[in-house]
């Protein structure tokens, strides 16, 4: 199961744990209104690590050379933690 969630976007992540609270409260096993907080956190990885993802970033940095802001392109590898 982790190795599919973290492969879900955060709009399907949200759909499969509203379907799961509304089939709970079905059933009775609480109250017809839950309250909740989905999260998802980057858990970076080496890009070497077995089924890691990869999203890349525009970083800002200060050149000391060019004595100016440069943009550069990061490539960042790992998962999505959804909490």
């Amino acid at each position: 199961m982790g190795t599919t969630l973290v492969k879900m976007s955060s709009q399907t992540l949200e759909s499969l744990f509203n379907g799961s609270i509304r089939a709970l409260a079905a059933v009775g096993t609480f109250g017809e209104t839950v309250m909740g907080i989905l999260d998802t956190s980057f858990l970076q990885t080496t890009k070497s690590f077995p089924g890691c993802g990869k999203t890349v970033r525009e970083k800002e940095v200060w050149s000391h050379k060019d004595k100016k802001a440069i943009k550069l392109i990061e490539e960042i590898y790992g998962f999505k933690v959804a909490s």
